[in-house]
């Protein structure tokens, strides 16, 4: 052992600490990794960056691992950072009144880039704070954390609170597609058109399913009395079925939700001498609608009224 390790072994053990020739411990006499700290750990702030211009390359920063980013007259970018060393930490905060970009492997010399890990630029507010760690292997400054002034950033996979619609959202910033897999097979794609494409990758129309479409049934209706007032609620597919009665049934259908909602009635009574819909205010038939067991009608709601679309008598 050299005369400089016995000195420092000497020092720790008077200060509270140990140090093995595999480990070193922080007020702790027997550590488990290379570095134990029984205690909290502080990073003293750097000098702060500061940063004019609107773009912002291979910004110069020296040993430390926390800096204030100070100084932007308007809304700026980082492209990247010197000083990348393997698994060095570094937190910057924006301490400006403006919106910073962390750009996605741009401008920067392609030792100093960012990797923002999301495939696609980031910004962040007033307030908030980016972490990074530098990877040597692909030599990148890779971002672990971002935090804004109403919380983080990046979506939990088991939700997030705080949010304002409109303002938070999951998507993209640029012009490209979102796409949503399961498996690795997209299922969804919100185009940059606006058309949502469901087992498609080129929706052509606001919805676009290449693929078939089913629409659960509200639970089965029995009529049990006449002129039965039946809630449509939020379906599009009600099952009539006449709990053993014979004699003929009137039915009065509630108001739709929504013009343009769709409704598909198929009645499943057997023995039931007939269903009737009437024309009332909220159904606009011109003359009641009788339908007999496996007969479908559908109809669209459009203002204040169902109309009819198309019947099939069995």
């Amino acid at each position: 052992m050299t005369i400089h390790r016995i000195y420092i072994h000497f020092l720790f053990i008077i200060i509270g600490n140990t140090i093995s020739a595999q480990s070193m411990g922080i007020k702790t006499a027997s550590p488990q990794t290379v570095l134990d700290v029984n205690g909290s750990v502080a990073f003293r702030e750097g000098t702060a960056i500061n940063l004019t211009f609107s773009v912002n390359d291979d910004v110069t920063i020296d040993t430390m691992s926390f800096y204030r980013v100070t100084g932007a007259t308007a809304a700026f970018s980082i492209t990247g950072f010197t000083g990348g060393q393997s698994g060095r930490i570094l937190t910057i905060i924006n301490n400006t009144s403006y919106t910073m970009t962390l750009s996605h492997l741009t401008s920067s010399s392609a030792a100093n880039q960012i990797n923002t890990g999301m495939g696609t630029n980031v910004t962040i507010t007033t307030g908030g704070t980016a972490s990074f760690i530098y990877n040597s292997s692909i030599s990148k400054w890779l971002t672990t954390a971002i935090m804004t002034n109403s919380g983080l950033s990046n979506w939990s996979t088991s939700g997030n609170a705080g949010t304002t619609a409109g303002t938070n959202f999951i998507g993209t910033t640029d012009a490209q597609d979102f796409v949503a897999k399961a498996n690795t097979t997209e299922g969804i794609r919100l185009a940059t058109s606006g058309n949502v494409g469901i087992n498609t990758t080129l929706p052509n129309v606001k919805l676009d399913v290449d693929g078939g479409i089913a629409f659960r049934p509200l639970t089965s209706i029995s009529v049990t009395t006449n002129n039965q007032a039946v809630t449509v609620g939020n379906y599009s597919f009600l099952r009539i079925s006449s709990n053993g009665a014979t004699s003929s049934r009137i039915i009065t259908l509630s108001s739709g939700l929504q013009d343009g909602q769709l409704l598909f009635i198929l009645v499943s009574a057997s023995g039931l001498n007939g269903i009737q819909i009437t024309d009332t205010a909220t159904c606009n038939m011109a003359g009641n609608v009788s339908l007999q067991d496996g007969d479908t009608i559908t109809l669209i709601w459009d203002n204040s009224a169902w109309h009819e679309l198309a019947r099939s008598n069995n």
